[in-house]
C-alpha cells in the first residue's frame, strides 16, 4: 500500500508520498487516493467534512478584494492582519515582540502572516525554532495555507488560533 498521490488542483497538481497527509501544504487542496499502476484506489480513503465547526483541515478561505481580514488570537488577545503581520521577539522585526517576550522560544525573526486575495497564508523565516501549523512542523520559506480556526504555534509555547473575517 502508499504510493505517490496528488492533489486535486488541476491547474498545478502538487504531490506527496505521505500515506497520511490529507491536505497539500502549497495549496491547501485534499490530496487525492493513491492509484496503482493499473488506476485502482489503494487503501481506504476519508475526505474530511470541510464544512465542520472544528477547523482542522480546511481549505484556504477566499477572500474578495482587500475586504477580509485576519484575526489571530494569542494568549494575550487579538492580533488584526490586513496585510502583513510578523511575529518575532525582535522589535524591530515584529510589532508585538514585547508580547513575545514572554516566550523565549520564540525567534527573533520566527514568522509572516500575509493575508492574500486567496486567503491568509505563514511563512515560517525563522532557522532554529520550528513553526507548526494544527500540529505539523512546517517548512521554512514556504507559504503554507491557514484558514480560519488554524492552530499555529511558534516553537513549542506560543499559540494563536486563525479566525477570518469577510
Amino acid at each position: 500500500m502508499g504510493g505517490l498521490r496528488q492533489c486535486a488542483n488541476e491547474d498545478t497538481p502538487h504531490f506527496t508520498d505521505d500515506p497520511i497527509e490529507m491536505f497539500c501544504m502549497q495549496c491547501g487542496l485534499h490530496f487525492l487516493p493513491a492509484t496503482n499502476s493499473i488506476g485502482k484506489v489503494e487503501g481506504k480513503v476519508e475526505i474530511p467534512d470541510l464544512d465542520s465547526d472544528d477547523g482542522c483541515g480546511a481549505a484556504p478561505t477566499i477572500l474578495e478584494g482587500s475586504d477580509g481580514e485576519a484575526i489571530l488570537r494569542f494568549p494575550w488577545g487579538e492580533e488584526r492582519v490586513s496585510e502583513r503581520l510578523t511575529v518575532g521577539r525582535d522589535p524591530s522585526f515584529s510589532p508585538i515582540a514585547a508580547q513575545l517576550g514572554a516566550f523565549p522560544t520564540v525567534s527573533g525573526r520566527h514568522a509572516e502572516f500575509w493575508l492574500r486575495k486567496d486567503g491568509l497564508v505563514l511563512i515560517h523565516v525563522g532557522r532554529s525554532n520550528p513553526t507548526y501549523v494544527n500540529g505539523r512542523e512546517i517548512d521554512p520559506h514556504v507559504e503554507v495555507p491557514v484558514p480560519d480556526g488554524t492552530r499555529v504555534h511558534f516553537s513549542n509555547q506560543c499559540e494563536c488560533t486563525v479566525r477570518i473575517e469577510r
